[in-house]
């Protein structure tokens, strides 16, 4: 479920960047999926929410993990992820909300 979401979020990027025409349908076309459902790198029990960072890469965080995984938006590969459970200041409780400012910083609304 949360891998077709993320498979539409990539189909209505790719729409938002070319030129809309009021009096066409939308249409969407999957493009990929990207991750499942599970504890392990690249899985997910509860996607929040997701944001691109300025190289293009994908950021998508998981609220019941607490952690934010990055991937490769042209591949879907997992590429690395921080955050997760815990009471040091690295750790997240739950992401619910992510951005990247125009200067690279990322902000997780946790």
């Amino acid at each position: 479920m949360k891998t077709a979401l993320l498979g539409a979020v990539a189909a209505l990027a790719s729409l938002c960047l070319s030129p809309t025409y009021a009096d066409q349908p939308l249409r969407f076309e999957h493009v990929m999926s990207i991750g499942g459902e599970g504890t392990g790198a690249g899985q997910f029990k509860y996607v929040e929410d997701l944001a691109f960072t300025r190289d293009g890469k994908l950021l998508v965080t998981d609220a019941v993990h607490a952690w934010v995984q990055v991937f490769d938006p042209a591949t879907g590969k997992y590429l690395a992820r921080f955050g997760g459970k815990g009471e040091d200041d690295a750790n997240l409780d739950k992401p619910e909300g992510i951005a990247v400012a125009p200067d690279g910083s990322v902000f997780v609304a946790d």
